[in-house]
């Protein structure tokens, strides 16, 4: 079980510190900032439903296909170094994406995705290296500096649209708005600065042997999958919970307000699980109690959408908390920052990959049946899935062990 004693930090490990959480505050928000304005971008550039979701996906297939590599880059350019490259990526990719031109809009979402891509894959390695003994903890904070830069986002975007709409100034409101979204950005690659200088590198065993042993664990295929189905939904609500709030009878600035609730339910769990863990030392059973909430959010929203304030609340705190043991996970299955970063590679990649489908399914379901009933049915299953590789996946049984030694795998739990 993960030590609880309290963290003792110097000025170096707070900057580090200091430096993760800005960049988790860009990780999400980047992305949900988008779903409340979509109407504003379908209008100005004729979009249709597949183009849309074909920006919505855009990012997750960018997480899909840059995960695996990411680890690679950390040995070869230095962590550090690479997550300061994430952050200029994101940067770079809000401007280019606030432009007139449908196809930068395209350009900058998949450049914003592969620099999110980068982070995603590099932090757990670092909180494995950094803070091993304070891993819930502290990837509880991560995840809620997640939370918050989404909600954040989710909450500001159309309000900063209408306003920017109405003032008459030369770029589109929605534009203006997604820029903004990139002055976390900003921080974080200041913040992040110092870290450059210490840029660290992998050991070349780990380049050998990691990447061969972990994709053959079935143990790291039912982490991927754990957490791909915990992103699946979780990016089916982002990309579509407004759609179906305004299906209810919601205006857009009320859908983007619940949206924004949402957002901010996912955030709750980071408060209580470092204590909830305290209490129950079998983290399978808190993951179940998790994942059931979300369920009864889902159910909620099929059999009486009049509530829909509280069923997305539930689905936002259920997918939440689930976040944060999937996130643990890459880091108490493992024994050192390198497995933990090839680990992530490989469950991001995995994980991405099932969830870019899930929004452009969800979305042709919609579109086929006229109702968002069906969909979200469908939603209720991906939910039980989910459950089922609970059971399975959660525990802190390492996956495999390396000999320095010989540079062999010594042992394989799994195959």
């Amino acid at each position: 079980m993960t030590n609880n004693t309290p963290l003792k930090t110097n000025t170096n490990t707070f900057v580090l510190l200091a430096g993760i959480l800005f960049i988790a505050l860009c990780l999400r928000g980047l992305i949900t900032g988008v779903a409340p304005v979509m109407e504003f971008i379908k209008i100005q550039f004729h979009l249709d439903t597949v183009q849309l979701s074909l920006l919505t996906e855009l990012p997750l297939i960018a997480f899909a296909v840059i995960s695996p590599f990411a680890s690679r880059l950390g040995l070869s350019v230095g962590v550090e170094k690479t997550l300061f490259l994430a952050l200029i990526l994101m940067i770079l990719g809000s401007f280019i994406r606030a432009t007139n031109s449908p196809l930068l809009l395209f350009a900058g979402t998949a450049l914003i995705g592969i620099g999110i891509a980068l982070a995603n894959v590099l932090v757990p390695g670092l909180l494995k290296r950094n803070f091993a003994n304070h891993i819930t903890s502290v990837t509880s904070a991560y995840v809620l500096m997640m939370g918050i830069g989404a909600t954040a986002s989710a909450g500001v975007t159309v309000p900063i649209a209408l306003m920017a709409d109405s003032g008459h100034l030369p770029l589109s409101g929605w534009a203006l708005s997604l820029i903004c979204l990139a002055l976390p950005s900003l921080i974080a690659l200041i913040i992040w600065i110092p870290q450059v200088k210490s840029a660290s590198k992998l050991p070349a065993i780990e380049s050998s042997n990691i990447h061969k042993y972990m994709w053959k664990s079935k143990q790291a295929w039912a982490v991927s999958v754990f957490l791909g189905l915990n992103f699946v939904l979780m990016y089916i609500f982002i990309a579509w919970l407004p759609a179906m709030l305004s299906n209810s009878g919601y205006s857009e600035q009320d859908a983007g307000i619940i949206y924004g609730f949402f957002q901010f339910a996912t955030i709750i769990p980071a408060f209580i699980l470092p204590i909830l863990t305290k209490w129950i030392a079998n983290k399978k059973i808190v993951a179940i109690m998790f994942i059931k909430i979300a369920l009864l959010g889902i159910l909620g929203l099929v059999l009486l959408p009049t509530f829909s304030t509280l069923w997305t609340a539930l689905i936002g705190f259920g997918t939440g908390g689930g976040l944060i043991i999937a996130m643990s996970l890459l880091s108490l299955k493992t024994s050192s920052s390198e497995q933990a970063s090839t680990l992530s590679g490989m469950a991001q990649c995995v994980g991405y990959s099932i969830a870019a489908l899930g929004p452009i399914f969800i979305g042709s379901l919609q579109s086929i049946t006229g109702s968002w009933q069906v969909p979200l049915l469908c939603c209720l299953f991906i939910g039980f899935l989910w459950c089922y590789f609970a059971y399975i996946a959660v525990d802190e049984t390492p996956i495999a062990e390396i000999s320095n030694e010989d540079n062999a795998v010594t042992s394989l739990p799994g195959l």
